[in-house]
């Protein structure tokens, strides 16, 4: 449907005046890179990502679990390679905050309080079978109430602070062999760890160090002028080189001040990338890679920074054009082969997804040339047309269409593809293109809930390979009654 291209080019748009219009524009695209889709979930949202790509850390939302119940809101979850576990919230404590997963798949975390001031900090670790994850508390300094961890490495050592609010705090290490130590105790900073690096660069607002090297700090360069000192600045993530990617704050404007995206090293200084956003809207970083590159969002617009002093661009802008309706959210962390965390628009709702760099095929290829959706509602029996009835349904089907790199139809191709609603329908289909190179999908369910879009997951066929940088991958219909 146009309506969901039209929206996205708008949005872009829109970003791109409104980054102009704060005294920096987003630049044009600087590096050719084309992102294809793999969805992960509906419902759900990402805060972390292992630089394998391989397990995601956030949470999800449930369907009501009866007829008049509510939905269960905000599961924490983890996904491995796209299966999913849902986590238990320890006894006394409201919810949990996730602050990284390692490519062991080990996760670090906080079990906070209800007054959001505090919790234990937690680490997950995953079972020798790949069932799942197990939760162990690292316990307390002695003398302070929280342990709030601010990473993981991929030694599986935990960084962070143990705090009594407003009272004291001391930064802290946590290994299973050795348990929880004082950082100051063994001779590093007493300032606040606030991110941790997958190699062990530790960063504070105001300096850098190497875990295992105590007299390794140092000082981070002041922001520029126009901008308070970095006791001030957000520093969202770190990579091994001590390149962090931060939200500096603006001396002017509201009280409240402005933040502007920004990229630090150093070697290169500070580098102002995007802004303002007002503390009042959706912003964040996401990651940064080992090659520099920063991802991050402003208005819930992800945002691509390549490294290692590339401009902000937005992230819409790579999405391969065979997803129409695409529009990329917030990102999260970008892997080693290059995939990013994010949310990402699939017919009217953001999915939880990684973004997947693709090349065009040069020989022997497939590309699905149109996927064509029909949608009608069926009304309850007895009850007028239109009606959100519990009898009410949707009946809605995709014809999807595989032709050669000669644009011929090819048959005997095995499609995968799933139907998504605006709510929790995942309907997974696997099909086989007839000789006229179609296959035909059919979803029958509930009536009522927004769009109903059909995503392509892949097409195979021995000795050819499916192009996912042109074509169309994805569609969406809304289902109108019968009149």
């Amino acid at each position: 449907m146009s309506t969901g291209r039209m929206r996205v080019r708008r949005g872009v748009r829109g970003l791109a005046r409104w980054l102009t219009l704060g005294g920096l524009s987003l630049a044009g695209a600087v590096q050719a890179q084309t992102y294809a889709i793999d969805y992960i979930a509906s419902v759900a949202s990402g805060v972390a990502m292992d630089r394998l790509g391989r397990v995601v850390v956030g949470s999800t939302s449930l369907p009501p679990p009866c007829v008049g119940c509510p939905p269960i809101f905000n599961v924490p979850a983890i996904w491995v390679e796209g299966r999913r576990q849902l986590l238990t919230v320890p006894e006394g404590a409201a919810y949990l905050s996730f602050s990284g997963v390692n490519a062991s798949g080990w996760i670090a975390g906080t079990a906070m309080r209800l007054d959001a001031t505090g919790g234990a900090g937690h680490v997950w670790v995953p079972r020798a079978d790949g069932s799942g994850h197990d939760a162990t508390p690292i316990g307390q300094l002695a003398g302070f109430a929280d342990a709030i961890p601010a990473g993981i490495d991929d030694s599986n050592r935990v960084i962070g602070l143990a705090r009594t609010w407003f009272v004291a705090q001391d930064p802290f290490t946590w290994t299973a062999a050795e348990g929880i130590q004082s950082l100051t105790a063994m001779g590093y900073p007493a300032d606040e760890p606030v991110a941790v690096s997958p190699g062990g660069t530790v960063a504070t607002r105001t300096l850098t160090y190497r875990f295992g090297e105590p007299g390794s700090a140092t000082a981070a360069a002041p922001p520029p002028a126009g901008f308070y000192g970095n006791t001030s600045t957000l520093t969202g993530a770190v990579n091994d080189d001590g390149m962090r990617a931060s939200f500096l704050l603006s001396t002017s404007g509201t009280s409240q001040g402005y933040r502007y995206l920004a990229r630090y090293s150093d070697a290169g200084g500070w580098q102002v990338l995007a802004g303002p956003a007002a503390s009042s809207v959706p912003y964040g970083v996401g990651g940064v890679q080992s090659s520099g590159t920063i991802t991050g969002h402003i208005l819930s617009s992800g945002l691509i920074s390549f490294g290692p002093d590339g401009p902000a661009q937005s992230l819409t802008s790579f999405v391969s054009a065979a997803y129409p309706e695409a529009g990329v959210g917030a990102p999260g962390e970008m892997a080693d082969d290059g995939s990013i965390l994010a949310q990402v628009l699939i017919g009217r709702s953001h999915r939880l997804a990684k973004l997947v760099p693709v090349q065009p095929c040069a020989e022997n290829c497939l590309r699905v040339s149109a996927i064509a959706m029909k949608g009608r509602m069926v009304s309850e029996p007895g009850q007028p047309p239109g009606q959100c009835t519990p009898g009410a349904r949707n009946e809605v089907s995709a014809r999807i269409t595989v032709v050669g790199g000669d644009g011929l139809p090819v048959a005997g191709a095995t499609l995968r593809g799933r139907f998504l609603d605006d709510y929790y329908l995942d309907q997974v289909v696997t099909l086989r293109t007839n000789r006229k190179g179609q296959a035909l999908a059919r979803h029958s369910g509930e009536a009522c809930v927004g769009a109903v879009a059909f995503l392509v997951d892949g097409v195979t066929k021995t000795g050819l390979a499916l192009d996912r940088t042109t074509g169309q991958l994805s569609a969406y219909t809304i289902a109108q009654p019968r009149r």
